[in-house]
């Protein structure tokens, strides 16, 4: 046996290698698959980028369960479906609205959907699509408007009774997907007027215009198509296989859409697909009609003023927080209410007045993340308040 001896140790020693060798592969495969995952975006807990609809992750969000979806149902597939025609591109107002002129070989939508939320001092957006074919790449773009076209406000519509008008500052997001990989998010706001047309309009002006593109990066967005068949919780468990659905989720006030101390509100959204290639003036032609939205960063704060006898005039007010929050005098049955408070923290104190004792100050809020203290005191005549997008607080 002796002359065999190093052959077993050599052996032995090659299949130790062997195994360490397989080790460090699907080690490096297991981690690297793990690395890849995509997470919520910083702020968020929702997955917006990992290509299907349900929650992967316990304690995160997915379209399955993050409140406030809206949804987007095109029109049956063929004659009956509406589509932009006669060349509409994105910079033209009031585009035609024809019916079955969608190519086989263009992305036909089917549905779109769209949720909103604050969390952690942002304004986060998440945004859907879903089409009827898998035709590789999808160029597909996001109309956010501020005002809502509707039976009730027809002077918010396009000519063609479908689109909302636009004004100054409408969002577009624009959904690039080559057919793999990762997609690419842009965002551009309506502008109306300017010196320089050539170069403030993303297809070179004239105004009014979608201004130049503003790629996001990836820790203001996320993105993600799926690779395999996913189901669709909102639509009875439909099976969407690979390609047929995208989304992303984009941190709107890092992205800049929401500038410090300015109000903005969005009222409704539609989506649309361009013809040919990543080109930003490529015909457009499936659509899906506008829904109404509500994508707001303020709030409400309201201030009563009430005196026993009635008939007090001149109370006095101060306030720290942002503008417009700013102090202000009420008499009897007065209301102060600012309708525009940009979401942050206020306070409210009613200063001393010669002649009149403090009675009692009661404060009430709605919204989620709004708060309004204190419910009752006669001796705190400071409200302290803090504003989430769309909250009201009472005082």
């Amino acid at each position: 046996m002796e002359p065999h001896t190093p052959r077993l140790k050599w052996v032995v020693s090659i299949a130790t290698i062997f195994v360490t060798v397989l080790t460090i592969i699907f080690g490096n495969i297991s981690t690297a698959s793990a690395a890849s995952l995509p997470g919520p975006l910083p702020g968020s807990i929702f997955e917006g980028g990992d290509g299907n609809l349900t929650v992967d992750t316990s304690g995160n969000t997915d379209w399955s369960n993050v409140k406030g979806v809206n949804i987007g149902i095109d029109l049956t597939s063929g004659s009956t479906d509406n589509s932009f025609g006669q060349g509409a591109k994105e910079d033209l107002p009031n585009p035609s609205v024809v019916f079955g002129s969608i190519p086989p070989n263009k992305n036909d939508l089917t549905r779109f959907y769209e949720a909103s939320e604050f969390s952690n001092n942002n304004n986060f957006l998440y945004l859907a699509w879903e089409r009827a074919v898998n035709i590789g790449s999808a160029d597909i773009d996001f109309e956010i408007n501020h005002l809502q076209c509707s039976t009730a406000t027809p002077s918010n519509c396009d000519g063609n009774g479908v689109t909302t008008a636009r004004t100054a500052g409408d969002l577009l997001v624009l959904f690039e997907f080559s057919g793999s990989g990762t997609p690419t998010i842009q965002i551009s706001k309506w502008v109306t007027s300017g010196t320089n047309a050539k170069a403030d309009c993303e297809a070179g002006g004239p105004y009014p215009c979608w201004g130049a593109v503003q790629t996001l990066n990836n820790t203001d967005s996320e993105a993600a198509v799926n690779t395999s068949t996913v189901q669709d919780p909102l639509n009875n468990n439909a099976s969407l296989t690979a390609g047929l659905f995208g989304e992303t989720a984009i941190n709107l006030t890092a992205a800049g859409v929401f500038p410090s101390g300015q109000c903005t509100h969005f009222g409704s959204a539609y989506t649309k697909a361009r013809t040919s290639g990543s080109s930003f003036d490529s015909e457009l032609k499936d659509f899906i009609a506008p829904i109404p939205v509500n994508i707001s960063n303020c709030g409400e704060i309201k201030i009563h003023k009430i005196t026993q006898p009635a008939g007090g005039t001149g109370f006095n007010f101060t306030t720290t927080g942002a503008s417009p929050v700013t102090g202000f005098s009420l008499d009897d049955g007065g209301l102060k209410d600012f309708t525009n408070a940009p979401t942050g923290n206020y306070t409210v104190t009613e200063s001393a007045k010669t002649g009149w004792d403090f009675v009692s100050l009661a404060c009430t809020a709605t919204g989620a993340g709004t708060t309004a203290t204190p419910a009752s005191s006669t001796t705190n005549t400071t409200a302290s308040i803090t504003i989430s997008p769309d909250g009201v607080a009472d005082c």
